[in-house]
């Protein structure tokens, strides 16, 4: 009875309401002959104004609450109908284009002549690739200079010498090499003194 006499209708339909008001007043024990002037204030109280309104603006009311339940139906069924009606039709989305894009041109890469190939890069820079640590020179190693070193080395250079040993393929020794030398210096000064001593001709 409690509950029945609290039950509001609120944001529930028609529909809705009446099913729970029927569940509770069957609970209740409540007749719907014998308590139909009860159960009418009840629903006169609770359900939503402006329903009830527009079912008292009706020329007859009925004098059940089956006729109440039909009619009250029937009134929101109307309600809905004319807001349905009355709303304006939703404006159709404006059509975004996508932006459109342009193909990039492909890019092309220069081509240098003997890039990343050592041999052309010296040849580019004009001077052999191989300088010497002790003179400073171009076009042999410090280990074979044949000029005097003005100062030692330090150990970087020593290091560089070394490193440029281990990359140098190993060259066997002609033992020949050394007689072919020796028989060079020695016609060379023979060459010498055959000048010094007036025969040009030799």
């Amino acid at each position: 009875m409690v509950d029945i006499a609290k039950l509001v209708q609120g944001r529930l339909s028609a529909v809705e309401y009446l099913t729970r008001f029927e569940h509770l007043a069957i609970a209740a024990g409540y007749d719907k002959k014998t308590h139909f002037q009860y159960l009418s204030t009840l629903l006169t109280n609770n359900m939503n104004e402006k329903l009830i309104n527009s079912f008292y603006n009706t020329e007859k009311l009925p004098s059940t609450f089956e006729g109440w339940k039909t009619w009250l139906l029937r009134l929101e069924q109307v309600w809905q109908l004319r807001r349905a009606t009355e709303k304006p039709p939703p404006l159709p989305k404006p059509l975004v284009r996508p932006p459109q894009v342009l193909p990039r041109p492909p890019q092309t890469i220069p081509f240098v002549k003997g890039a990343g190939d050592p041999m052309h890069v010296d040849a580019q820079k004009g001077r052999p690739s191989t300088q010497c640590f002790n003179c400073h020179g171009y076009g042999h190693f410090a280990r074979d200079c044949r000029n005097p070193s003005a100062t030692p080395p330090d150990r970087a250079q020593v290091r560089a010498a070394n490193a440029d040993k281990d990359y140098m393929p190993a060259v066997e020794e002609d033992p020949r090499d050394a007689e072919l030398a020796s028989l060079r210096d020695q016609l060379e000064n023979a060459l010498k003194l055959l000048k010094e001593k007036g025969f040009q001709d030799a």
